[in-house]
């Protein structure tokens, strides 16, 4: 089976998950909340577990957690159409259980170009996106599994890239 549009996210244990996406078994359905796993050992992919919604790598944007989990920050197609967030759902792999479960929604649609940085604090940023671009940004506590708003940025963006910054406590070279 061929997929396209997936979501591919790297486990603490040097192996990954592969999630949703669209596949050639089914072309009617524009996308799947299945996922794999890869084993760099033994170099096999095995069915993995099911994601909360669906995900497609165009709407779907990732981000890590601490404790190697991670975020999908946005859903598929399939499933923008049916939860009542629509395109600003978020879901969360918990690393501890291996399994994906629904979290706090956004309150702006971040797709079509926006950004999800990990924070040092085990947060997360989302930033920009949107067609036309936005400069909204939300950031996510992974203790109470909710966004708030982060203030906007000066200039609206999307298509952009985003780094975490730290600031050393060394000496300046």
């Amino acid at each position: 089976m061929a997929y396209t549009q997936h979501v591919a996210m790297a486990l603490a244990d040097g192996g990954a998950l592969i999630m949703g996406g669209n596949t050639s078994e089914s072309p009617n359905t524009p996308d799947t909340d299945g996922s794999h796993r890869f084993d760099p050992v033994t170099e096999t992919v095995s069915p993995g577990p099911r994601l909360a919604f669906t995900a497609e790598a165009d709407l779907t944007t990732p981000a890590a957690l601490g404790g190697g989990g991670f975020l999908l920050v946005g859903p598929g197609i399939n499933s923008a159409l049916h939860l009542d967030s629509g395109l600003r759902a978020t879901q969360a792999f918990d690393a501890t259980t291996g399994t994906f479960h629904r979290v706090g929604d956004l309150a702006l649609r971040h797709d079509a170009g926006g950004t999800a940085t990990a924070l040092g604090d085990g947060s997360v940023l989302v930033a920009g996106g949107e067609v036309p671009a936005i400069s909204a940004a939300e950031r996510y506590d992974p203790v109470q599994e909710r966004w708030t708003a982060a203030g906007d940025m000066a200039t609206a963006r999307r298509g952009h890239t985003a780094n975490e910054v730290t600031t050393g406590t060394g000496p300046a070279p």
